[in-house]
Parts: C-alpha cells; sequence; structure tokens
C-alpha cells in the first residue's frame, strides 16, 4: 500500500508540475520579442542635413572604453554619448551645424518589434524635430562597423 501511495503522489506532483506549464504554442511568441542591447554611438558620427554633412554629439554618459578614441586624451566628465537602449523614446543631441551648435531631441520610432537573430535596432528609425529621418552619411560607416559587448551593452566605436 506504500508504493501505491507513493506512485499517487509522484504521479499527481507529475500532473501539477505539468499543467503550470505554459503550452508550447504560446512560447515563440514570447521568443518574438526580445529585448534590444543597450547601442552607444561616439561622439563625431555624421548625419547628412540636406545637402551638408553634420557631426552630432551625445549628452549621455559614456563607458569608459568609447569617451574617446584609442589614444586620444580626454577629460572624463566631458565624455559624452549618444545612448540608444531597448526603452528609448527620445534622444538629446547636439548637432555642430554651420552656424552653430543646436539640441535637437529625436524621437525614436519602432517600426516593428525586433526577431531573434537580427541586427540590433533594425526595425527603429530616429526622427528629427520636423519629423525627417535622421540619415548616417558615409563617412560615418567607421564609427558603425566595430561594435563590441561592454558590460552588457553594445559599444560602436
Amino acid at each position: 500500500m506504500n508504493r501505491f501511495h507513493a506512485l499517487s503522489i509522484s504521479v499527481l506532483t507529475a500532473l501539477v508540475t505539468i499543467a503550470a506549464c505554459q503550452p508550447f504554442e504560446d512560447r515563440p511568441a514570447q521568443a518574438a520579442q526580445t529585448k534590444e542591447p543597450t547601442i552607444y554611438f561616439r561622439n563625431g558620427l555624421e548625419i547628412s542635413l540636406g545637402d551638408i554633412s553634420v557631426p552630432i554629439h551625445g549628452v549621455q554618459e559614456c563607458p569608459y572604453g568609447l569617451a574617446a578614441p584609442a589614444g586620444a586624451v580626454v577629460e572624463m566628465n566631458d565624455a559624452k554619448c549618444i545612448r540608444l537602449s531597448d526603452d528609448t523614446e527620445q534622444i538629446v543631441v547636439m548637432l555642430d551645424m554651420p552656424d552653430g551648435v543646436v539640441r535637437e531631441a529625436w524621437t525614436v520610432r519602432r517600426d516593428a518589434p525586433s526577431k531573434p537573430h537580427e541586427p540590433a535596432f533594425k526595425n527603429v528609425s530616429l526622427l528629427r524635430p520636423d519629423g525627417t529621418r535622421i540619415t548616417i552619411t558615409d563617412k560615418s560607416h567607421r564609427l558603425l562597423d566595430k561594435c563590441y559587448e561592454y558590460q552588457a551593452a553594445h559599444v560602436c566605436i
């Protein structure tokens, strides 16, 4: 009789465990919405505004290794970056316009949820206050192609 009770308890425990689990069909939907990594862009990234290229600078704190290019000396209190994370709704940047520095707040628009094995922020657009989409110049490609992971963030230098 003791074996019967032990077997009954084991079967009941297994049934409760199975009943508490989520159905398999729900798991692909959860996997489709993955959290984006945080990405930092070093100052000097250039965008196109009409027919001119304009360097931009961020106002967020930089990870130590991104504050300045290798070999450069920089005051760490002045080291700022452009930071884009999963929950970012707006990015404040400084534009080096020909007439002086202009501060802008860009809107982060998510066009579709990210999927596993896609590049980070593939479906994200950055919009200027007038609604125009940000376009990165050809000169900035070298700032975007050297990304590495740094303390749970992706850093582009």
